[in-house]
């Protein structure tokens, strides 16, 4: 954070990755609204751009969305994600549906170059940090992964990101 001259750092989230984060035919990270540690990270337009395409997402409920009409398909929010090592991410900031009726944040468009960088393996441990940069820019920030040798066994929803809306 302090390469990029950040400031506001707020913990979004600890989890493990799980075997579906780590999928390129899922291609997202989920955060599910029950595990997050702060909503306090967007601004009011930064919530607005997520609820647009929430909506969108809504209204066409039952459909995935890749199916979606090309005008229907608003990208969410736009962020850069910064991993431990300082490479740079352009990703998609959504808001999808989950399971039983509950929603989640979900990284995705560009979740499969972090895969790609394999820096984290099923059951690490995780955070995602956002901060804010330049004149007020969101940034997301993934912690280095810390290895665990425990199998995951918890009771944390599934990420998987098949399903959303």
């Amino acid at each position: 954070m302090e390469e990029w001259e950040g400031y506001d750092p707020k913990l979004i989230i600890k989890r493990k990755v799980q075997k579906t984060d780590l999928d390129k035919s899922q291609s997202c990270l989920s955060m599910h609204a029950t595990q997050l540690e702060t909503l306090d990270f967007l601004t009011e337009e930064e919530t607005d751009t997520i609820e647009k395409h929430w909506n969108l997402t809504q209204k066409k409920k039952g459909k995935h969305w890749k199916k979606l009409k090309t005008d229907d398909q608003e990208e969410g929010l736009k962020v850069d994600l910064v991993d431990h090592e300082l490479n740079n991410y352009k990703v998609d900031l959504r808001k999808w549906s989950g399971n039983n009726g509950k929603w989640k944040y979900v990284l995705t468009n560009g979740w499969n170059n972090v895969i790609d960088a394999k820096m984290f393996e099923a059951n690490d441990d995780i955070q995602v940090w956002s901060f804010r940069y330049e004149q007020g820019k969101l940034c997301l920030a993934l912690s280095p992964p810390t290895r665990s040798d425990q199998t995951s066994s918890s009771s944390t929803p599934s990420s998987s990101c098949q399903t959303i809306a």
